[in-house]
This record gives structure tokens, C-alpha cells and sequence, in this order.
């Protein structure tokens, strides 16, 4: 496996991704949902239906790859992809533009390659380690923003709002974490307990290229097992971190 397989892979994914935006749109606000762990937890038959066109895809670049998946499972460990076929679902029933399609690489169980499409806006992100980090194939970077005029995103952790909102200039339990990785945004927060791993690596992957700092709250380096994440640009992480590390 080399940077040529990462490569065609992104290329293949892109490729399929935006084939697939005409039908996805079709659904965007106007499909019908279940419900699965909880009443905020729902699922739609096109959430099933993508992540097993998506595990068709993925088989074809190396059938001896395992995959994982939020709808249909699959183990993790060494060498494997990820796939988030509709991230925030809730989002997606409503018709708001912060859901998108994640997958993710790990080879021997370094995250190596990271791809979110945000299909509502047509915006496609890509990384490979080492390699930075595009959206629609022009590089990105974040920005470098003091704390006082940082724009944070957190999941509904209602101890971590209030710690930062006293810093940063505006903390938001909405939106889209990308955004962090063209500069739109300062960082995220999470203490992992509303995801799962298909909801991080990808994100991580491409963060870091894109120049931020992303690590595991109160660490130094980032674990993909560890389902929490301090991600920033690099003059905000000691003062985040340790704003968020005692919850």
C-alpha cells in the first residue's frame, strides 16, 4: 500500500460521491427516519443503502481490507477503513447543511487517510497523511485566531459549553467541524460520548494536515481509540486543553 493507492482511492470515492449527490439532494429534508439507541438516534434506509455501495467501493481497492461502519459494524484494529455514510442523520431529516459522508483509513493502526463530503454543499475534503489537506482540490488551512476571537464547536456537553463561552468568543453546538480545517472556525471539542470512531478519524486526518493540532482532551497526541478530541489551531491548544481536560 502506497501514496498511488491513497490516491485512486480519493479519486474513486470522489468520484462515486458526487455521482450520488443528485439522489442524495432528492432526500435532503423529505425522507422518512427511524429510531435506534434512543429517540435522537434515527437512521433512514438510504443511511443502509450507502454505507453497502460504499463497502462495495472500498472491497474493490483491496478485499483484504476489513471495514467498519456505523449501520452494518465490522472490526477495527491494524488495517481497516471507516464509514460514516450520513453523518448526523438528525440533520439530514431536517434539511440542515452540517451532515456529510465520512470515511477514513488506518493502516497498522495509524490514520493515514481521511475523506468528508459534505454533499449538501457540494464540498468535498480530502487528506493523506503528510500530504495536507484540499477541499474541492485547493489546499486549506487553519486559522490563528486569538481565544477571545475564537468560534468553538462542542457537542451538547453542557460543562464544557459554559467553561469555554467564558474565553471564546462564541461557543456553537451546531455546525459543520470542517469548517475548522479552512479556517471558518478555531476548534472543536468533544469528550467523545455522543460518536464513535467513524465520527473522529476521519476528521482527524484531516484537521492535522490541514496545520491544526489535534489531540486527545488532556493529551499531547491523539489515540483513535480514545473517542475524545481537542482539535484547534496550534496557538489555542494549551489554552483549550486545559480549559476542557478537568470535566
Amino acid at each position: 500500500m502506497n501514496e498511488q493507492f491513497f490516491v485512486n482511492a480519493i479519486d474513486k470515492l470522489e468520484e462515486f460521491l458526487r455521482a450520488k449527490r443528485p439522489e442524495i439532494m432528492a432526500l435532503y429534508g423529505n425522507i422518512d427516519h427511524q429510531t435506534k439507541s434512543h429517540e435522537n438516534d434515527v437512521v433512514t434506509e438510504l443511511d443502509k443503502q450507502l454505507e453497502g455501495e460504499l463497502r462495495d467501493l472500498l472491497q474493490k481497492f483491496d478485499p483484504t481490507i476489513n471495514i467498519v461502519g456505523e449501520e452494518y459494524g465490522g472490526e477495527s484494529g491494524g488495517t481497516f477503513w471507516t464509514i460514516d455514510p450520513i453523518d448526523d442523520t438528525q440533520a439530514f431529516v431536517r434539511g440542515l447543511p452540517y451532515c456529510s459522508t465520512m470515511i477514513s483509513l488506518v493502516v497498522e493502526d495509524e490514520p493515514v487517510l481521511g475523506v468528508v463530503y459534505n454533499f449538501a454543499l457540494d464540498d468535498f475534503y480530502s487528506a493523506i497523511s503528510g500530504k495536507g489537506a484540499f477541499c474541492n482540490g485547493k489546499a486549506i488551512h487553519v486559522a490563528n485566531r486569538p481565544i477571545n476571537q475564537a468560534y468553538i464547536r462542542t457537542h451538547v456537553e453542557k460543562e464544557l459549553i459554559g467553561v469555554l463561552a467564558k474565553k471564546a468568543y462564541r461557543v456553537a453546538v451546531t455546525g459543520f467541524v470542517l469548517d475548522l480545517a479552512r479556517g471558518a472556525i478555531d476548534g472543536y471539542i468533544t469528550t467523545g460520548s455522543m460518536g464513535e470512531i467513524w465520527d473522529y478519524i476521519p476528521r482527524a486526518v484531516i484537521i492535522k494536515e490541514a496545520g491544526g493540532t489535534v489531540t486527545n482532551l488532556g493529551k499531547d497526541t491523539y489515540d483513535w481509540h480514545n473517542k475524545s478530541i481537542v482539535a484547534c489551531s496550534p496557538n489555542l491548544h494549551e489554552q483549550l486543553n486545559s480549559l476542557a481536560e478537568n470535566l
